[in-house]
């Protein structure tokens, strides 16, 4: 009479564990990338809402506000930024909304990550002639940052006037 052995042998297990690893080696970094672009699409559709509570503000007060809280808008605290740049954040992965108001009258996203591309846009009613044919055009900026941020921008945007501009709108 031949023994049941119902049990894994030492091969079976290390080729499922093989198997296992070769699929995380594959997903993780698709898993990243799609959360990083859900993230950037999330910094758009903010500060496309930040813009139109600029324009609201413009029409009430005739100038644009720096203050981000002056708005028509919930924009939590600890996604304001205070400056132009996001190493003020204490989560690089994090968006951070700024409006430095002159010369540019114009809104950033910005995060620390360089995975994770910046957006910008020049405010409708700026009169700097400079940036007169950009008013109102959203950009994703992936310049000095990875691959994977220039991906995002790539997906999302078309190539613009400067090396590492994506126009969006």
């Amino acid at each position: 009479m031949k023994p049941n052995n119902q049990a894994f042998t030492l091969i079976e297990l290390l080729v499922v564990v093989l198997i296992i690893g070769i699929v995380a080696a594959v997903a993780v970094p698709q898993y990243t990338q799609a959360v990083n672009k859900s993230r950037a699409v999330q910094a758009i559709t903010m500060l496309k809402s930040i813009t139109d509570a600029q324009e609201a503000y413009f029409l009430a007060n005739g100038e644009y506000t720096p203050d981000l809280t002056k708005l028509d808008i919930d924009v939590p605290e600890n996604m304001r930024g205070k400056q132009l740049n996001a190493s003020e954040s204490e989560n690089p992965n994090q968006y951070l909304f700024v409006c430095p108001g002159l010369p540019g009258k114009s809104c950033h996203a910005w995060a620390s990550s360089s995975d994770l591309p910046r957006f910008e846009v020049v405010l409708p009613h700026t009169t700097i002639s400079y940036v007169a044919n950009y008013r109102g055009v959203f950009w994703c900026n992936a310049s000095g940052k990875t691959n994977r941020a220039k991906n995002i921008c790539t997906s999302i945007g078309t190539p613009s006037y400067a090396d590492g501009y994506y126009r969006i709108n």
